[in-house]
């Protein structure tokens, strides 16, 4: 049994409701989508959310009731995602999975990872080297080899590996894939002696710039002006020009392929 656990954003605390219930539906369609269907998905949320087209009876809600986070403080978003994670980690622990893996709920993941961690059952882990990153309506997608460093949707866990505190929500922190977040996962389990190998394939897409997800830096850098005269607009131009060929290695065009693999939609 594979359980992928994800923290959904409170109503209370999104610009837009409707479009957050959209976007997790595609999430949820790339993970139901994968070749081996031995999984269940956990989503823990506030509100329920409603989605139109999609249903699965391998997805289950949690509903949480503890207080949205305070969005001008960067710690309590980030305890309200532990919070809800380690609800969730707890409820898959009810089906005692051989594999466990945190995800944000708006990225899309390859549909070959349960079937690959099940033929490797011994495995500690992987963690997501390789992976891309996408604008949201773009025809491209980036590569990236640092994506456990930037996404939260990077890493599979044997499930051996993850221990929970009596009072999960209440000390999170005792947990070592929530105690320091996503970038700091394949370090703590290293220093423990079960170090996360690395996915041979690109595992995730970390999917930008649909308007509720906080990653616009990865997009552009900060402190970029828009331009106000001619000679601007063609500095601009031509830089824009220079920063495609250089990064033409890592672009790759969206192809019906990859769109299968990831259920990557228009």
């Amino acid at each position: 049994m594979f359980c992928f656990v994800m923290a959904l954003k409170s109503q209370s605390v999104s610009s837009n409701w409707e479009s957050v219930c959209r976007i997790l539906e595609k999430t949820l369609r790339s993970v139901c989508a994968q070749t081996d269907s031995n999984l269940r998905v956990f989503v823990v949320c506030h509100e329920i959310p409603q989605l139109a087209g999609f249903s699965d009876p391998r997805v289950e809600f949690l509903s949480v009731d503890f207080p949205a986070p305070d969005l001008s403080q960067k710690k309590s978003r980030q305890e309200d995602k532990f919070k809800k994670l380690a609800v969730g980690l707890s409820r898959a622990r009810d089906f005692n999975p051989d594999f466990l893996m945190l995800m944000d709920a708006d990225d899309l993941v390859s549909r070959r990872l349960v079937e690959y961690a099940h033929a490797h059952p011994n495995a500690n882990g992987w963690a997501f080297e390789k992976g891309y990153t996408y604008d949201a309506g773009s025809p491209w997608l980036f590569l990236r080899n640092d994506l456990y460093k930037v996404c939260g949707t990077s890493a599979v866990i044997n499930a051996r590996l993850v221990e929970l505190p009596e009072d999960p929500v209440r000390d999170f922190e005792e947990c070592v894939i929530l105690r320091y977040g996503h970038t700091a996962i394949r370090g703590q389990l290293d220093s423990r002696g079960t170090p996360l190998e690395p996915l041979p394939f690109p595992g995730a897409i970390y999917v930008l710039s649909h308007g509720e997800n906080n990653a616009s830096h990865l997009r552009q850098p900060s402190g970029i002006k828009q331009p106000t005269t001619l000679l601007d607009h063609v500095r601009q131009i031509l830089g824009n020009q220079r920063r495609f060929i250089t990064t033409l290695p890592q672009r790759k065009l969206a192809t019906s392929a990859l769109r299968r693999e990831f259920s990557l939609t228009k």
